[in-house]
């Protein structure tokens, strides 16, 4: 049976899993984290003497030491990335239960250019076969490519169980096989507004039958109840300001006749004067942001902004090379940056275009507001909100700023 355990951000999901597996002693757990450093934290927190912690930085010692693991019988705590590298079919699991903190990716874009791709087929390394679904194909390993040790040599594994598609002769697309989750007596994944989400399509594309439950207190503990399908954050209101100024904000603003939405990643990969005009606006308007509205020391700044553009964005009052004020837009769990009250999020969200053409072409309809909301609300959960704290962001892009509010 999966279960999904959807509730807000301190809720209490980690103290219900370390009480779970403390109080259950005659049963077998993995739990998975997206960091080592939360790897420490159940390590610290979970009392029972049988269980391991693959805390260690290299992941050929943590496979053998999760293989012997699993052969004693342990229970383990361990990250998503070792999660992700591990052949399942090698281990006998059938009497443990999964216990996923924070969602896995499941299905993911894999980089490799036309170009490669077509040399791969040309030099018969991988083929491919149609699918019922028009302009889908699966991408099969060749024999000749059984033995090729080249730079697409994950690619060519990951083809080798049928869970890689080529769509419209443009992406390929890598989807988690529905036995990764199967092959375990229970499973339990905690996250944050599931409906629409990546995981949600993921369960449906292999129809795999889940109980959507949401936690709520309950006399010093807690108790699962079944989710009523709403999501509010209006607790959390007066903790939470969103930077409101005109001229700020005008560069984030959709206008009428324009085809790509501010700030989406699409709009920052166009090139011309313009853009690089509006980046260095934008660039200027944060640094005004920071150091004039809100007198912010460096060490209590926080942003984020595509990877790729951190160089045309920094100011040397916020410069991540001078001082840790950069973190992805995506990033989960860390409390390493809950010292931090001002934040800007120069980002617009939306689902990788492959992603969601992926799962369109079965039927199946990925909720860009409610992925857009939850990759910023996680986000904003690394900073002093974390410790209940009053915190302000500067968010530039219109539609994540209403989002935000819809959900104050």
């Amino acid at each position: 049976m999966i279960t999904i355990i959807d509730a807000v951000m301190g809720t209490g999901k980690s103290t219900w899993v370390i009480n779970k597996v403390n109080k259950s002693l005659e049963k077998k757990f993995i739990i998975l984290t997206p960091l080592l450093s939360e790897v420490e934290r159940y390590k610290i927190d979970i009392s029972r003497p049988d269980i391991i912690a693959l805390d260690d930085d290299v992941t050929g010692t943590k496979t053998a030491n999760f293989r012997e693991a699993v052969q004693k019988g342990k229970s383990i705590i361990t990250t998503h990335k070792l999660f992700s590298q591990l052949y399942l079919e090698e281990f006998e699991l059938a009497d443990y239960e999964l216990i996923i903190d924070e969602t896995i990716t499941l299905v993911e874009e894999q980089v490799i250019n036309n170009d490669d791709f077509n040399m791969l087929v040309d030099t018969k390394k991988v083929w491919t076969e149609p699918t019922d679904i028009d302009g889908m194909f699966i991408v099969h390993p060749e024999v000749w490519g059984v033995d090729y040790q080249g730079e697409h040599r994950a690619f060519i594994d990951a083809a080798k169980g049928e869970h890689v598609f080529r769509i419209n002769n443009t992406t390929v697309v890598f989807v988690t096989p529905p036995e990764k989750l199967s092959v375990f007596k229970n499973v339990h994944i905690m996250t944050y507004i599931f409906e629409g989400s990546e995981t949600h399509c993921w369960l449906q594309l292999h129809k795999l039958d889940f109980e959507h439950k949401e936690l709520r207190r309950d006399n010093g503990g807690h108790k699962l109840l079944p989710h009523d399908l709403s999501y509010s954050g209006s607790q959390y209101k007066p903790l939470i300001t969103i930077y409101d100024d005109k001229k700020l904000n005008s560069i984030g603003e959709k206008k009428r006749k324009s085809r790509s939405n501010p700030l989406s990643r699409g709009w920052f990969k166009q090139s011309g004067k313009n853009r690089k005009k509006e980046i260095k606006q934008l660039r200027n308007h944060t640094a005004n942001f920071f150091k004039n509205k809100m007198k912010a020391k460096g060490a209590d700044i926080l942003w984020t902004c595509p990877k790729d553009k951190r160089a045309d964005l920094k100011d040397r009052y916020f410069d991540p090379a001078k001082i840790n004020t950069w973190l992805s837009y995506d990033y989960r769990a860390t409390n390493d940056y809950k010292d931090r009250h001002y934040l800007a999020y120069l980002l617009n969200v939306f689902p990788r275009v492959s992603i969601s053409n992926f799962f369109k072409k079965h039927g199946i309809t990925m909720d860009q507001e409610r992925i857009a909301l939850s990759t910023l609300i996680q986000w904003v959960w690394r900073s002093a909100i974390r410790v209940e704290e009053a915190i302000t962001i500067y968010l530039p892009s219109e539609r994540m700023r209403k989002l935000l509010q819809g959900w104050l």
